[in-house]
């Protein structure tokens, strides 16, 4: 019940997301961000569209409307990398990206860091489904 109550209170006090796509999934730009709603669409539909035919993560589906996408204007210290900085990395439910619009970010990489969580509770950081790791990565457009 006490989860529930403080579950319900982080839920009241958090903004509202600055976009919401089909597929549930929450996104907030950071000052000096705004990506286009059809790119995230666009992105999302075909990550989604190619993973979907891999039968164990034909339920990604259900793991997106968990997910909260930070979007930040530049790269990200990540102390955990050669070099300090990354594209983005995911924390739970929370993704944290940078990028001119979805084609140029590691949305999609993020999101499957996530679905893995979600399908079978493990993390790839080796990223040893190559396939998998070759939809995720996919852009499906170009930035303008």
């Amino acid at each position: 019940m006490k989860a529930l109550y403080f579950a319900l209170l982080l839920a009241a006090c958090s903004p509202p997301p600055d976009y919401v796509s089909s597929y549930g999934t929450e996104y907030y730009f950071q000052p000096g961000v705004h990506w286009d709603g059809w790119q995230i669409e666009a992105q999302e539909s075909a990550f989604i569209g190619q993973l979907s035919a891999i039968t164990k993560y034909n339920q990604a589906l259900k793991a997106l409307p968990w997910v909260h996408v930070l979007v930040y204007p530049d790269t990200m210290h990540c102390s955990w990398v050669e070099g300090g900085s990354c594209e983005g990395f995911q924390d739970g439910v929370a993704l944290y990206v940078h990028g001119k619009c979805p084609f140029e970010s590691a949305l999609t990489h993020e999101e499957m860091h996530w679905i893995q969580q979600y399908t079978d509770g493990g993390y790839d950081p080796s990223h040893l489904e190559p396939k998998v790791w070759a939809i995720a990565d996919q852009p499906a457009g170009r930035c303008k």
